[in-house]
């Protein structure tokens, strides 16, 4: 039995890892029942959970799941000793701040439907917090003492997430790959540097 306790103990402090997989997936099966009018490069990761989308339901499911992980791994790792405060609280913030936007969704993206206005804002306000959460959790592993080279991935990983989310403002007909880059960098730093 306390066999079994350590297996369960060492995949739950994988959560990093667990959450982004999970979100990956997610990402991965939404994509492929998307129907033709939904264009990879141009829609959004959001977009596949939009309001009013049939098979919104998966990415909705991917955005919580992930969430959950995160804060549940985080708070476990926190009341644990394993993170300080101040590590844990920038991802905690960061998977309940996804996690909301898997509730409350963004516009669809086909233009004659109707929609919520005040939930596709809130959807942007929480994806926004989510993204300053995370470029919090970045500088904090940055400002912890490391190795040079484990300083200069996440002094790189920063300035790639930054110069990505700024990036949507310019080219917003590519808005759907930059943030799959976006994601693909953020998920990769979270899954194997976070607790570096």
């Amino acid at each position: 039995m306390s066999d079994l306790i350590s297996k369960m103990r060492l995949i739950l402090f994988q959560y990093p890892l667990l959450a982004s997989g999970w979100l990956a997936m997610s990402i991965t099966m939404a994509q492929l029942r998307a129907p033709a009018s939904y264009h990879w490069v141009k829609n959004t990761i959001s977009d596949l959970g939009a309001q009013h989308y049939e098979k919104g339901w998966m990415m909705q499911l991917g955005f919580i799941g992930f969430g959950l992980l995160l804060v549940g791994g985080g708070l476990a790792d926190l009341v644990s000793g394993q993170l300080s405060l101040l590590r844990a609280s920038p991802v905690i913030l960061y998977g309940l701040a996804v996690a909301l936007t898997g509730i409350f969704c963004t516009q669809p993206f086909w233009t004659d439907a109707f929609y919520s206005v005040q939930e596709s804002r809130l959807h942007s306000v929480l994806a926004q917090l989510a993204g300053l959460s995370f470029s919090v959790a970045i500088v904090v592993q940055l400002l912890a003492p490391q190795r040079p080279s484990d300083r200069a991935i996440h002094a790189t990983v920063l300035l790639l997430v930054l110069g990505l989310s700024g990036s949507f403002k310019f080219f917003s007909e590519y808005a759907g790959l930059l943030q799959r880059v976006l994601y693909l960098v953020s998920l990769t730093w979270l899954s194997f540097m976070f607790k570096a």
